[in-house]
C-alpha cells in the first residue's frame, strides 16, 4: 500500500501574458521520497514549484499540504506550513555570517527583541556538522565561494525543521566531492520522513538519487515514473523533447584553424601561478579542477575582471594588458560568469536591455538609439538562443534559470 501523499497538486495551471507556464499538472510527493522533476528549460519546472512556495498564485487546480486544502499568499506561509525551496538565485545576504544566514528570518529569541546568540552558534555549527562544511558559523558570507553559499542555502532549508524541501538545480555550483556530501545530506532528510522535490538536468543525478521521476515539458507533466529504476536515460529524454534521438550531442568536424588566444606564464598571487596555454580557431578548450582550484579565477582575470601580476595576452597575435573588461570585449573575448545573478545579469530589466547593453554603441546614432534595430536585433537573439519568453520585455528575473 502506497504512503500518503504529504503534498498534493491537481489541475494546476498558471497563465502569464502571451503564455500558458501550466496546464492541468497533477503531482505529489510521499514523507522520506525523493520525487525528481526534469524537462527542457521554460518546460514548466520552477513555474510549479514556485506555485508550491507562494511565489506565484494558481490560476485554477487544488491544492493539499497533509490531506488537508490550503491556499496561502507568501513565500512565508508556505515557510510557516513547513515547506521550503532553495532556488537557483541564491538569497545569501554577504555581509551577515554564516549563522545569521543559516537562520535567517527564524532566529532563536532570547526575547521579543533579544537574539539568543549562545543557540544560534550552538545549532548553526550542528548544521554545518551535518553538511560537513569546514566553516566557522561565525564567518562572514562574502568570505565563502558560491559552492558554499550553495551548501548554506541547503543548511538554512534543513535548520526550518522543513517537511517538504525543494531543490532547484542544487548541484550547479558544486564540485563531484560536495555532490557526495549532498547526496548524503539528502539520505538523512530521507531517513527523517522529508520529502525532498529536485530539479535538474542532470540524468545520472536523477537516476542515482530520485524514487520517482515526473517528465514536464511545455507546461505539461507528461509522465510520472514511479520507480526510477525501470526507466533509461533515452526514456527520459524522449518524454522531455516528444521524441526519440540517436544521438546526444551532433558534434560535427570543424577545422582547426590558427592561434585565436594565447597566454604566457599568467600569474595571479595567491591564486594561480604559471599559466600558458593556446586557443585555435574552430576548438574547444576545456579547464577541469576541483572547486577553488583556480579554473574561474584564471577566466575573469583574462577578462580583465582582476589585474594580473604578471604574464603575457595574446589575442590574434597582438599582446594586450586588459585593465578593465571594456578592454577585454573591444579586443573580442566574452566571459559567461558562474553566478548570473551577481555578475552577468541585470535581474530587473527586461529581456532586450540584457541582450543589446553591450551592442547600444553599435546601433547609435548621433546619441540616440535606434530603437528598431534594436529590436530586431534582440529578437534574433531571441530566436537563435531559443530564449523562451513571451516578450522581449519580460523582466529577466521572471524567466527560468536556464533561460536566463
Amino acid at each position: 500500500m502506497k504512503e500518503t501523499a504529504i503534498l498534493e497538486v491537481k489541475n494546476i495551471s498558471k497563465y502569464f501574458p502571451g503564455v500558458q507556464a501550466l496546464a492541468g499538472v497533477d503531482l505529489d510527493i510521499r514523507p522520506g521520497e525523493v520525487h525528481a522533476v526534469v524537462g527542457e528549460n521554460g518546460a514548466g519546472k520552477s513555474t510549479l514549484m514556485k506555485v508550491l512556495t507562494g511565489v506565484y498564485q494558481r490560476d485554477e487546480g487544488d491544492y493539499y499540504f497533509e490531506g488537508e486544502p490550503v491556499a496561502f499568499s507568501s513565500v512565508h506561509e508556505s515557510i510557516k506550513l513547513g515547506i521550503s525551496c532553495i532556488y537557483q538565485e541564491l538569497t545569501i545576504v554577504p555581509l551577515l555570517d554564516v549563522a545569521r544566514n543559516l537562520y535567517l528570518g527564524n532566529l532563536p529569541m532570547k526575547s521579543r527583541f533579544q537574539i539568543d546568540y549562545k543557540k544560534l552558534y550552538s545549532d548553526a555549527q550542528e548544521v554545518l556538522d551535518m553538511l560537513e562544511l569546514d566553516i566557522s558559523p561565525r564567518t562572514n558570507a562574502n568570505e565563502l565561494s558560491v559552492a558554499q553559499h550553495q551548501m548554506i542555502e541547503i543548511g538554512r532549508a534543513v535548520s526550518r525543521k522543513s517537511k517538504v524541501i525543494i531543490m532547484d538545480e542544487p548541484t550547479s555550483s558544486l564540485s563531484n566531492k560536495e555532490t557526495r556530501v549532498l547526496f548524503n545530506v539528502i539520505q538523512k532528510l530521507k531517513n527523517r520522513g522529508i520529502a525532498v522535490f529536485y530539479i535538474s538536468h542532470k540524468l545520472e543525478e536523477i537516476t542515482e538519487i530520485s524514487d520517482r521521476i515526473s517528465v514536464f515539458r511545455d507546461g505539461h507533466k507528461v509522465i510520472t515514473v514511479d520507480n526510477t529504476p525501470e526507466v533509461t536515460h533515452e526514456i527520459i529524454i524522449g518524454h522531455m523533447i516528444g521524441r526519440q534521438i540517436e544521438n546526444y550531442f551532433n558534434k560535427q568536424a570543424c577545422p582547426i584553424g590558427d592561434v585565436v588566444l594565447e597566454t604566457k606564464n599568467l600569474s595571479l598571487d595567491g591564486v594561480f601561478n604559471d599559466i600558458s596555454f593556446k586557443v585555435h580557431q574552430g576548438e574547444v578548450l576545456g579547464f577541469f579542477g576541483l572547486v577553488g582550484a583556480g579554473r574561474s579565477e584564471v577566466m575573469t582575470s583574462l577578462f580583465g575582471v582582476n589585474r594580473l601580476d604578471s604574464g603575457e595576452v595574446y589575442v590574434e597575435g597582438k599582446k594586450h594588458n586588459f585593465n578593465d573588461t571594456t578592454e577585454a570585449i573591444k579586443a573580442g573575448l566574452a566571459l559567461i560568469p558562474e553566478d548570473r545573478r551577481q555578475q552577468g545579469l541585470f535581474m530587473k530589466q527586461n529581456v532586450k536591455f540584457n541582450e543589446m547593453i553591450i551592442k547600444m554603441k553599435d546601433i547609435n546614432r548621433g546619441g540616440v538609439i535606434d530603437v528598431k534595430q534594436e529590436t530586431a536585433i534582440a529578437e534574433e537573439f531571441k530566436q537563435s538562443l531559443n530564449v523562451k519568453t513571451p516578450t522581449l520585455y519580460k523582466t529577466v528575473g521572471e524567466l527560468s534559470g536556464g533561460n536566463q
